[in-house]
């Protein structure tokens, strides 16, 4: 009969340790990727208020124009 020992137990214990660390790894990324997709909502929104604070600064502008423009024709 012959037998075969179980898997010693530096190799269990070195197992253990990378699938410790493999574990780690996914959670490290998923919070890299929340903390991405944060990032890029606050991006995008600040996008949106830069977008309308220069339209509002180009309406403003051009109000400013017809009113000049409006005085010289008086």
């Amino acid at each position: 009969m012959s037998y075969y020992p179980s898997t010693p137990p530096s190799i269990e214990s070195k197992m253990i340790d990378v699938q410790y660390k493999i574990e780690k790894s996914r959670a490290d990324l998923e919070y890299h990727q929340q903390k991405t997709r944060l990032i890029q909502s606050e991006l995008e929104k600040n996008i949106r208020k830069l977008s309308n604070l220069i339209r509002q600064s180009e309406l403003a502008r051009m109000m400013r124009e017809n009113v000049r423009g409006n005085q010289n024709e008086e």
